[in-house]
C-alpha cells in the first residue's frame, strides 16, 4: 500500500516538474520571438530609409527592389 502511495506521489511530481520544464522552455521561445520581431521592425525601418534616400538621389524605381515579402498581422498568426 505504501509502494502505491509513493508510487502516485511520485508521478504527480514527475508531472509537476515536466510542466514546469515546458512552461519554461515556451517562455524562453516567446522571448526570442520577440526580440525577432524587433529586430524584423528595425530591419524594415532600415529597408525604408535606404530606400527613401535612394530614391532622393534619383535612381530610377526599376533599379529599386520589389518588395515581395509581407509580414502577417499579429491576429492572423496567432
Amino acid at each position: 500500500m505504501i509502494y502505491r502511495l509513493l508510487g502516485a506521489v511520485g508521478l504527480v511530481a514527475l508531472v509537476w516538474l515536466t510542466g514546469l520544464v515546458i512552461q519554461a522552455q515556451i517562455h524562453s521561445s516567446r522571448a526570442g520571438i520577440e526580440r525577432q520581431e524587433i529586430r524584423i521592425a528595425e530591419l524594415e525601418e532600415r529597408f525604408a530609409t535606404l530606400r527613401r534616400e535612394t530614391r532622393r538621389l534619383g535612381a530610377p524605381d526599376r533599379m529599386l527592389p520589389k518588395v515581395t515579402a509581407g509580414r502577417p498581422s499579429p491576429n492572423q498568426r496567432r
